[in-house]
């Protein structure tokens, strides 16, 4: 924390100590005066929060229902450079600390390679390398909704010998019948193909809650073969509706609790179809795989769940060594006919109305207005959706 004036001229004092260290203080003022001295001597404290997403950061996906964030990394509480007329270091939380740590992930890539490597492969090794970390307050895994494709480990970047492609997947929508808030049925299935322009990753929707997505695997590898399995890593389902319907700014997660029982059907599940297991690779070849992702239709549509996971692919060369490694490709779908949400906040809550410009005070039938240069109307409205037309 850094508190700075727009007045050079002007120095803010801040002083920082643990929340248990302000407890104690305050319980000793209950006894009398007391006094505090600083000293030079300075320690290393662990922070809590290290490791985890900073609770400022945003939530995917964007309304193209398209995967977002792409990958986390450093940016809460970070000890950096800043302009010498402001200090020289500061430290500071955000995207400004996080973009930079990404950009000599890639710049480390690029010296590696002796920059012969594009730019999507560049993208691919960030992303893939990612390890997803669990919810600290569950056991299941954080949505990449929050996370993306998870921690970026550049380490793991720089030894990759393989990578996916797509990156990331998403699946666009699966409608379902239910309207209730018990277990479901999987018709009316909306196939990606049925309506294009929402979802980038190819693949076919074959079954009622189930999508099919065709994945390349390389291996970059110029002299070992590869062998892959998949494993599939269920993550928590999201939704932005609390269960009577309102909207909520925290988000709601399934499963609620930690080590509560769930039907399996309110969990996606994902396996790799019409394929010899395990993959074996040849050195610089590539395989398609067929990967089999269902829908946890158990959950109730109208809740509008957000549903997600990791195909975790298990690497493992010949080499002397045995080098191996684990590559993990997010994916995530909206449970729910995404066409037939409600873009305008529904009447009973005031809107939309009409007003005088300038005037927050909703015209009636009964009033009679003359529209010309002079007088003017405005109309208010609130959109609970993002959209691209609104008529």
């Amino acid at each position: 924390m850094s508190p700075t004036s727009v007045s050079p001229n002007v120095t803010i004092s801040l002083v920082v100590i643990k929340a248990d260290d302000g407890q104690a203080i305050l319980s000793e003022l209950n006894y009398g005066k007391v006094t505090a001295s600083a000293t030079n001597h300075t320690m290393s404290v662990d922070n809590p929060a290290g490791g985890q997403i900073s609770q400022f950061s945003s939530w995917g996906p964007d309304p193209e229902l398209r995967l977002a964030p792409a990958v986390g990394a450093p940016g809460g509480n970070i000890f950096s450079t800043f302009p010498l007329a402001l200090g020289s270091y500061t430290s500071l939380s955000g995207t400004s600390m996080a973009s930079p740590y990404v950009t000599g992930m890639v710049a480390l890539i690029l010296q590696a390679r002796s920059k012969n490597i594009s730019v999507e492969e560049v993208r691919q090794l960030i992303l893939e390398s990612a390890h997803p970390i669990p919810d600290k307050n569950n056991t299941e895994l954080l949505s990449p909704l929050r996370q993306g494709s998870g921690m970026a480990n550049i380490w793991d970047s720089l030894a990759s010998q393989a990578t996916v492609e797509p990156s990331q997947l998403s699946l666009n929508y699966t409608v379902i019948s239910n309207t209730t808030s018990g277990p479901s049925s999987t018709k009316n299935k909306k196939s990606v193909a049925e309506a294009p322009g929402v979802s980038e990753a190819p693949g076919v929707s074959e079954a009622p809650g189930v999508s099919v997505r065709t994945l390349t695997l390389y291996n970059r590898s110029p002299s070992n073969f590869l062998t892959c399995t998949m494993t599939h890593l269920p993550a928590s389902s999201v939704s932005s509706y609390a269960a009577n319907g309102s909207f909520t700014a925290v988000p709601r997660l399934w499963p609620e609790s930690v080590g509560a029982k769930v039907a399996p059907d309110t969990l996606p599940s994902a396996f790799i179809e019409s394929l010899e297991l395990p993959i074996r690779i040849a050195p610089g070849m590539k395989q398609n795989v067929s990967v089999r992702i269902t829908a946890p239709v158990g959950l109730s549509a109208i809740d509008r769940w957000l549903y997600s996971g990791y195909l975790r692919f298990n690497m493992l060369w010949d080499d002397q060594t045995g080098t191996a490694q684990s590559l993990h490709v997010p994916y995530m779908g909206f449970l729910g006919d995404y066409t037939q949400l409600d873009v305008l906040s529904p009447p009973e809550e005031g809107f939309p109305f009409i007003s005088m410009k300038g005037s927050d005070e909703a015209l009636t039938p009964d009033n009679h207005i003359t529209i010309d240069s002079s007088h003017r109307v405005s109309a208010h409205y609130r959109l609970e959706h993002p959209t691209r037309v609104l008529k």
